[in-house]
């Protein structure tokens, strides 16, 4: 991004945007116009992403921990208790009161 005359960006994608590129557009604020320049910015990181496979290895990276952690936590509520007498006495009660 450099040689395209965009200054100050981090060496890898997951430190966008710097501190100076925050500081040079300022706070985020919904609602808030976002400038050409911004755009532009934003754009070339996007496609610097794809082009160097950042984008790929990223989702592939997220979806093998999504898998595991649903294959740890499918197995730690299939050891759970499906039968709760607390639970469901706490629930009948706030019904009841919610009834009256």
């Amino acid at each position: 991004m450099t040689e395209a005359g965009v200054h100050g960006v981090s060496r890898a994608p997951s430190g966008m945007p710097t501190r100076s590129l925050r500081d040079r557009f300022g706070a985020v604020i919904p609602g808030t116009p976002i400038s050409a320049v911004e755009k532009s910015v934003a754009t070339r990181d996007v496609d610097c992403q794809v082009s160097s496979g950042y984008r790929a290895r990223l989702y592939d990276a997220e979806w093998n921990r999504l898998v595991h952690v649903t294959a740890s936590d499918a197995a730690t509520l299939s050891r759970a208790r499906t039968d709760m007498p607390e639970v469901t006495d706490r629930l009948r009660s706030d019904v009841a009161s919610l009834q009256r």
